[in-house]
């Protein structure tokens, strides 16, 4: 699953920061869009920030435990400027020497 995404990432060049992003859409259950509804009002935040670490989050133990894979994010994330990647999982993953970035320059 994971070399899927990543080999197609690979075969995208990315053009500009525009690139960086993609639409998502979820469908959760009538009570979960309502506490979330809740969540976002309450705390000012946009529903998708509150999503975000949890996507994090679980990005980071599926790459973490498939380690085979971690050659092909290296040579992904050292293409990308940091400042893309910052406070995500990809984060994570350097910090805990799971992958290493070296940005080509």
């Amino acid at each position: 699953m994971i070399k899927n995404q990543i080999e197609k990432m690979k075969s995208n060049a990315i053009k500009d920061s525009r690139d960086l992003y993609e639409t998502v859409s979820i469908k959760i259950p009538a009570k979960s869009y309502a506490m979330l509804e809740l969540l976002s009002r309450l705390s000012s935040e946009p529903k998708t920030s509150l999503l975000t670490k949890d996507i994090s989050e679980t990005l980071y133990r599926i790459v973490a435990t498939e380690s085979e894979e971690t050659d092909l994010i290296e040579e992904i994330i050292n293409k990308i400027d940091p400042q893309y990647y910052q406070e995500s999982f990809v984060d994570q993953l350097i910090n805990n020497n799971i992958i290493h970035s070296t940005p080509e320059k």
